[in-house]
């Protein structure tokens, strides 16, 4: 069955902040507040942040977010000492700033946490939070897919964020989302536009891009044949994939916001996009150079 509007959480890294590649202007708070708006009077109820998303988390404090399903990541901690304590601080002061009663879920933005000799110890502290009903789930943000097979030899998680697209379809070559509806974790996936990427028009593309060029033509050339705009052939990949559960897209506008719920409303499937590609410099926002 296909994910339809219901399934998307509303990134909010772009809120406060330049974040997507093909767009120059952050999204301020009046904007942001239509934004939460229209996604919530079209039945969307969750949204993703970070504490370290700052000019985010201040807008969503001005906000009302109330009735909102919160997912957030904490901050890596300096120290371990004291840790549990300053675990609780950041999830007192979300409940608090955002006026909630508890937390969705809180995921480790840096797996490298938890390969430490200090993992055990860190997951125990969420799991402390999760026991008191502070947190739902406990999830964390992961890469690669062999990021995965380590993370599960040892925890158990409620969810998984990881990023997925027409692009880049590592995730599901390698099986990694069926491994992890089998053991009933939550799929979430982020990067449906490859951080914008993929809507851009290929005489707009940084030149960083430029060895790609190729890649962007045949692409270019897939959406002309098919009649179909970037953004409807980026959700319509992504909404009819089996094994995701949700979907988080950042939103410049409202008026983005409308072409993605359209998009998302659409019967129509694109699943043919053949092209093999492989190369983590183009397909992992982090690596890119200016």
């Amino acid at each position: 069955m296909a994910l339809t509007k219901k399934n998307i959480i509303i990134g909010t890294a772009q809120f406060g902040e330049k974040y997507s590649i093909s767009s120059n202007n952050a999204v301020n708070y009046i904007e942001a507040n239509r934004i939460l708006k229209k996604a919530y009077i079209n039945k969307i109820n969750h949204l993703d942040t970070a504490i370290n998303y700052f000019k985010a988390y201040n807008i969503l404090k001005k906000v009302n977010i109330s009735n909102w399903n919160i997912i957030t990541k904490f901050p890596n901690l300096k120290s371990i000492k004291n840790s549990q304590n300053q675990y609780n601080i950041y999830a007192d002061n979300i409940l608090k700033d955002f006026k909630i009663n508890k937390i969705r879920c809180v995921h480790f933005h840096n797996i490298n946490q938890l390969f430490s000799s200090n993992g055990d110890r860190l997951f125990r502290m969420l799991k402390d939070l999760k026991d008191k009903k502070i947190i739902n789930q406990i999830g964390a943000s992961v890469y690669f897919p062999k990021d995965v097979d380590k993370l599960l030899k040892n925890y158990d998680f409620d969810v998984i964020q990881c990023p997925v697209n027409i692009f880049d379809r590592d995730f599901i070559i390698k099986k990694t989302l069926k491994k992890l509806k089998k053991r009933n974790i939550k799929v979430h996936v982020r990067s449906i536009f490859l951080q914008g990427l993929l809507l851009m028009e290929k005489e707009k593309l940084p030149k960083y891009f430029k060895k790609w060029y190729n890649i962007f033509d045949l692409w270019h050339q897939y959406l002309t044949e098919n009649k179909i705009s970037a953004l409807d052939a980026c959700v319509s990949f992504i909404k009819n994939q089996k094994d995701i559960d949700k979907v988080i897209v950042g939103v410049d506008s409202v008026i983005h916001l409308n072409q993605i719920l359209k998009a998302f409303k659409s019967k129509r499937v694109i699943n043919n996009f053949k092209l093999k590609i492989n190369n983590k410099y183009l397909l992992k926002p982090s690596l890119w150079r200016n």
